[in-house]
């Protein structure tokens, strides 16, 4: 179990890292344009970009050692924060100011390619979970992951906004460097015990390439594992929608350090949830969870903005950060049927084709 314990401390660090460039990125963003347009771009920019490298990076993580694939992660993410800090401080502020401008929109999209290439650790991680825990232990081992995440959100939304505040995006891709090395630096010294599956005697190794008609018909093999799938990104794609105005709409009422300590304090739900789940499981009958916590999540969705209390779309706000429950059954399901070889790309599915409920 140390070794996952330390996988998990490393991914909450790289989490918190390329999660504050995004948030950062989003806050800046409307605060320079004061464009609501830019910040739904900025959303629609990590849809188009995790559906489009989805299939490619499950691939990467199917066809190479998990650690090797996440130290490669690092690598590209501080590459492409250095071209972006490059970028940054080479053009005239007012370039920025202009939601439209080529300049900005080549800075979002290499920040936000640096923080995709972090996604090959979300997809990772889940799958070490098969790996190092027994399987009657892996729920658990999940709801861990998911109070992991949640803290990452609480402290990633409060660093966010003092990093805006303080020094905007120079200081946040500042911050993201530092903690990019040190990320790599402690993965490095790891050890991490995959006991990878070699070709049967007799038959030729598996070709590394996107098997995408392969992880099609390994899905379509698995009863109910696509219904489970659509489910999962039909939801995140609700979750896409509600939270692409609510940026632009907090950030117009209060200030970013404001906005990101509620939002830090909200996120505490997130590690409530991983908590309930790292000590109970999910019960007799996941599916079940996933469609009762789903109603209660979206209940308290759509009731935010009535009444107009602050104190009450605070109390609705906390009701969808407890979306971590109902996520669980989905990728260890995708873990559980699908084959060795498959896993990686199918669990990746579902956050693929969408884009997560908070950033």
């Amino acid at each position: 179990m140390r070794p996952f314990y330390h996988l998990l401390g490393n991914n909450l660090i790289a989490n918190i890292t390329n999660f504050t460039v995004w948030f950062a990125l989003t806050f800046w963003v409307y605060i320079e344009t004061q464009s609501v347009f830019a910040t739904g771009m900025i959303a629609g920019v990590y849809l188009v970009f995790t559906s489009g490298f989805g299939f490619w990076l499950g691939s990467i993580v199917d066809h190479n050692p998990k650690k090797l694939a996440m130290l490669g992660s690092s690598v590209v993410s501080a590459g492409f924060y250095v071209l972006s800090l490059a970028l940054l401080l080479m053009s005239p502020e007012a370039a920025f100011a202009n939601p439209y401008g080529v300049h900005l929109w080549v800075f979002v999209l290499l920040v936000m390619l640096g923080v995709i290439a972090g996604n090959i650790r979300s997809i990772a991680l889940p799958t070490l979970v098969t790996v190092l825990i027994p399987e009657n232990r892996r729920d658990k081992a999940n709801g861990l992951v998911g109070m992991v995440t949640g803290i990452g959100f609480l402290t990633t939304s409060v660093i966010s906004g003092f990093l805006v505040a303080w020094g905007g995006m120079v200081a946040s891709l500042a911050f993201a460097l530092v903690f990019t090395f040190l990320a790599f630096a402690h993965l490095a010294f790891i050890h991490v015990d995959e006991r990878r599956l070699g070709a049967a005697p007799g038959h030729p190794a598996e070709p590394k390439r996107v098997d995408i008609r392969g992880t099609i018909a390994v899905i379509a093999a698995v009863p109910g594992l696509f219904a489970l799938i659509f489910f999962a990104t039909f939801n995140n794609f609700l979750g896409g929608i509600f939270m692409a105005l609510l940026d632009a709409y907090g950030l117009s009422l209060v200030s970013v350090q404001m906005w990101g300590l509620l939002f830090g304090v909200l996120s505490t739900a997130f590690i409530i949830s991983g908590i309930v789940i790292s000590k109970s499981g999910l019960g007799k009958n996941p599916l079940r969870t996933l469609l009762l916590v789903n109603l209660i999540t979206w209940c308290a969705a759509s009731s935010r903005s009535s009444p107009p209390s602050g104190c009450w779309r605070a109390v609705a706000s906390s009701g969808c950060c407890w979306r971590p429950m109902p996520k669980r059954p989905s990728k260890p399901s995708c873990r559980k049927w699908c084959p060795w070889n498959a896993r990686d790309a199918s669990s990746a599915l579902p956050s693929r084709s969408s884009r997560p409920l908070r950033r």
